[in-house]
Parts: C-alpha cells; sequence; structure tokens
C-alpha cells in the first residue's frame, strides 16, 4: 500500500525596500535642456516611480538595479538641490534619497571694462549679457556707482551727469 503524503511548497517573495546607489549625470546647469536620468541600486521594481523633489515621474524599469527617468526643462530652471527617490509600488516606501545639483547658469557681462567719464558731462554704457535664462535684472551689489549716474534695473544701462571725477569700484 502506498501512502500519498500531500506537499504544500509557499514561494514567499521577499522584496526589499528600494536603495539608490547612483544617478548619473548628478549635476547640471539651471535653465538645462530635457534629458534621461539614469538611477542604479537594489530593490527596483515594475510600478515604481522616481521623485524629484515634489514631483512624481514615471521611471522605465531596466533591471532589478537600474532605471531611466525623464527630466524636462521645466524642472531643470531653478538654480539649486534636488532630493531623487525611487518611491516603491507598496507598504515598502521610498529609498534614500540622492542630491541632484542645478548649478547657476555662467553670465558673460560685456563690456568687460567701462568706458571713462567725464565730470559734467553726458555719460551713457549700455551693459549686455549672454547666458542664462532672461530676463535679468541688473543692480550694484558691491561698492556705490558715482554720484550723478544710475543703473537701470532691466535694460543694463549706466547712464548720466557724473559728478566728480575718480576710480570707481561697483
Amino acid at each position: 500500500m502506498r501512502t500519498i503524503i500531500p506537499l504544500l511548497l509557499l514561494a514567499a517573495s521577499a522584496r526589499a525596500q528600494p536603495t539608490i546607489s547612483s544617478i548619473s549625470p548628478d549635476a547640471t546647469t539651471a535653465g538645462s535642456s530635457a534629458f534621461t536620468m539614469t538611477i542604479r541600486g537594489s530593490g527596483f521594481v515594475n510600478g515604481v516611480t522616481v521623485r524629484f523633489g515634489l514631483r512624481s515621474l514615471p521611471a522605465v524599469l531596466l533591471s532589478a538595479t537600474a532605471m531611466q527617468v525623464q527630466l524636462g526643462a521645466e524642472l531643470l530652471s531653478m538654480a539649486g538641490s534636488v532630493e531623487v527617490r525611487v518611491d516603491s509600488a507598496g507598504p515598502l516606501g521610498a529609498s534614500n534619497a540622492l542630491t541632484f545639483l542645478l548649478r547657476p547658469p555662467i553670465l558673460f557681462i560685456t563690456p568687460s571694462t567701462l568706458m571713462p567719464a567725464s565730470g559734467g558731462q553726458v555719460y551713457m554704457q549700455a551693459i549686455s549679457v549672454t547666458g542664462g535664462s532672461p530676463p535679468y535684472r541688473f543692480e550694484v551689489t558691491g561698492g556705490s556707482l558715482p554720484s550723478g549716474l544710475s543703473l537701470h534695473l532691466t535694460t543694463g544701462a549706466l547712464a548720466g551727469f557724473p559728478g566728480g571725477e575718480g576710480n570707481y569700484r561697483f
């Protein structure tokens, strides 16, 4: 006589909380165009999303250790740092955070040296900027303008009737 013993096998799928080990790139200049970020780590599964700051973005899962996310230009407009996390679908929650840096844009100001002025005579010097994202705001952040001159807030024009001669740093 043969005895049949039922055997019950349970397979438990242990899903780990996602962990980020690297993001690439990890920095760009504010105002850059859209690009694809690659995230490497562990515990990545279908249905995960990427949190870029406060925005939740759909991710393309490449493997359990790699994914990609598209970062639109609207997310890259302001200089500063942004936390990047992977959100798991389900109770496991979010991963550790890595920081993505948005560097300030490089501005090129011309002319690099202002033309000399003569006391009591009209002075007009256009100042222009390239790089970054207009509109630009012009202001004196150190020193002071010679008396009689003013700097236009939006055009950058330096104009007026200088009150006296001298060397000025501003």
